[in-house]
């Protein structure tokens, strides 16, 4: 029975000396020097420094070695993001845009009478001339491309040598015509054909 309680001693003593060592390595302290600790836990380094937990920093050239690697993946990933998140507005917005070119179509149809969508190049807006926004009744149903969550621009929009697209009663487009949105680099094209609306794939770079 003593036996056992010397061994418990002996190991508490050794975990003691874990945690002392494990603080001071944390801290960036040597461990003390001419310390015996217990040979049952630990190990016995009698008359020398005894390291439980040695240092382990990073030389400069480690460092330098490190910041390259991690420099190349950013050139990679970051050109790589920027495309994803303009490609991810611009369909937002062509969405948007055939999405309201719908209500449009069915509001003059359903009240049989001609339906204008106004489109502004200037202040990279649209407006559905007469209606209210369905969500501020108070307000003219404009929507501003360049505002967040879009951030696109007009490029360029040509129905019939203008930019206002007239549904009829019946629904039917005035004119055919096409419609350029970009957001950085990229540009995305939708082409009007009679009532229907199609968005080109994928998204073209701007030559400049």
């Amino acid at each position: 029975m003593r036996e056992h309680k010397v061994s418990l001693i002996e190991y508490w003593r050794g975990e003691a000396f874990r945690l002392m060592m494990f603080r001071q390595d944390l801290l960036g302290v040597r461990s003390l020097e001419g310390y015996t600790p217990c040979h049952r836990c630990i190990g016995h380094r009698s008359g020398r420094q005894a390291d439980v937990f040695p240092h382990a920093a990073y030389s400069l050239v480690e460092v330098i070695a490190i910041l390259v690697i991690l420099g190349l993946l950013a050139a990679v990933a970051v050109p790589r993001v920027g495309q994803f998140t303009a490609q991810e507005r611009l369909a937002a917005a062509a969405n948007r845009i055939e999405s309201d070119l719908k209500l449009a179509q069915r509001h003059a149809r359903f009240g049989s009478a001609s339906q204008t969508v106004q489109f502004n190049t200037t202040a990279h807006s649209y407006q559905l001339v007469g209606m209210t926004d369905p969500d501020r009744p108070s307000q003219a149903y404009i929507i501003r491309l360049n505002n967040p969550p879009y951030d696109a621009l007009i490029v360029s929009v040509n129905f019939g040598g203008n930019a206002t697209l007239v549904y009829d009663g019946y629904g039917q487009p005035n004119s055919n015509g096409s419609l350029t949105l970009a957001v950085g680099d990229y540009q995305r094209t939708l082409t009007f054909e009679g009532p229907n609306v199609q968005v080109v794939e994928p998204p073209d770079p701007i030559v400049e």
